[in-house]
């Protein structure tokens, strides 16, 4: 966003000539703009300065540089066929509805018909650089760059996967600015239809391709519906309506994202949950000391997270930087630093082996093997073992079983 604002800034200075009568005014707000955002970059930069060095120094994020490429083309297109997403139905490549989330890839639309005005002397700068800025993001993002260049840019910071949000805003910036200070075109019948038809044909095979991507997401009508639709948008766009194109751009975004992002009233789905109060009435023995959770199943790889956010002190989830305390007890020897150092998800697993073991997964992850000793897990100072989705009897000297909920079994320190 702070990206776009640039592009704007820029583009208003370089197309000022109309408008000097205005100029010292211009140049104030300009001025004041510029010395509020240095004050409030200096005031949030002092509260995270500490958390930036200490995460600049974890192997990951800190020490990953990225050079671009490797993003699908039609990953853009994915929007397009998620307007009947919904919180509980969503691509299962996509993992969650947060990644599939997404903007309507309107750049194209856009940039053929700003090639056709400056061809035609109508060049307008402050429409054509954020375009610009979207086609160099794009590049960045299929193609890459040298590393040089990308470290020179600042680029080699951004995953190429995130750099889709510059790519969101610069075009909505430009259509915006294009909607405002154009005039509507008209068009005779044969012409619009003649837009809307290539527009269509151009779009099938496309959509196409990205449902199978998606997994057959949508259903052939769907994409035949969805073609129509979009079609329906770039005429819009070419004619330079801007109550067509905000009509039909508006209201199924409105519609889509209720779907997936419901206003509710807190978060029921902790607050309320049965598991959550068994597991808090349990923790009113013995409030002290930390919970560990075991098992091989994404629901057991899940729960940590789950219990951390109802005030429970648990090992392992989601951490941003690395438990040293934890590590100098699991791994004293920093066998596999290389492996923990740095931002990850982590996963405990019952194992039979005398020592614990840490190993990689695909995912930004790694898995901890470990015995059931309670030496190991007073050393962590546990008080509390989740067993999920384990057929296990055993329970280690010093526990005692509290009971089960949900294929979850607890164990308590005596």
């Amino acid at each position: 966003a702070a990206g776009g604002k640039r592009v704007l800034l820029l583009g208003g200075l370089i197309n000022s000539k109309a408008h000097n009568d205005f100029r010292p005014f211009r140049l104030a707000c300009i001025g004041f703009i510029i010395a509020a955002v240095a004050f409030a970059t200096w005031l949030w930069w002092r509260d995270v300065a500490e958390i930036v060095r200490i995460t600049s120094l974890l192997s990951y994020p800190g020490q990953i540089r990225f050079r671009g490429g490797g993003f699908e083309w039609n990953r853009f297109f994915d929007p397009f066929l998620e307007f009947s997403m919904t919180g509980d139905h969503f691509p299962e490549r996509l993992v969650n509805s947060c990644e599939a989330a997404g903007f309507l890839f309107l750049a194209p639309f856009l940039a053929v018909r700003v090639i056709r005005d400056a061809v035609r002397g109508k060049a307008d700068w402050v429409l054509i650089m954020p375009l610009a800025v979207v086609g160099l993001t794009i590049l960045y993002m299929s193609v890459g760059v040298p590393m040089w260049a990308a470290k020179a840019s600042g680029w080699a910071f951004v995953y190429p996967g995130r750099a889709n949000l510059l790519v969101g805003v610069g075009t909505a910036i430009a259509l915006i600015r294009y909607l405002a200070c154009s005039k509507a075109e008209q068009l005779t019948t044969l012409t619009r239809l003649c837009i809307f038809v290539g527009w269509f044909l151009l779009l099938i095979p496309f959509l196409k391709l990205t449902n199978v991507r998606l997994g057959h997401f949508e259903v052939s009508s769907t994409i035949v519906a969805t073609a129509l639709f979009v079609a329906a948008i770039a005429l819009s766009i070419w004619m330079r309506s801007a109550v067509g194109t905000c009509l039909l751009l508006v209201v199924p975004q409105f519609y889509a994202c209720a779907l997936v992002n419901p206003i509710a009233q807190g978060v029921p789905g902790i607050t309320q949950s049965p598991l959550l109060h068994w597991l808090a009435h349990a923790q009113k023995n013995k409030p002290d000391g930390k919970w560990i959770v075991l098992g091989n199943t994404l629901r057991a790889q899940l729960l940590p997270n789950f219990i951390k956010a109802a005030g429970f002190d648990v090992l392992g989830g989601t951490r941003c930087s690395p438990d040293y305390a934890m590590m100098q007890i699991l791994d004293p020897a920093k066998q596999f630093v290389a492996l923990w150092d740095r931002y990850a998800w982590i996963r405990f697993q019952q194992a039979n082996v005398d020592v614990p073991v840490l190993e990689a997964t695909p995912e930004l992850a790694y898995d901890i093997k470990m015995p059931l000793s309670a030496d190991l897990l007073d050393r962590l100072a546990v008080r509390h073992v989740l067993q999920v989705d384990m057929p296990t009897d055993e329970v280690p000297p010093g526990f005692h079983l509290i009971g089960f909920h949900a294929q979850c079994r607890l164990l308590e320190r005596d």
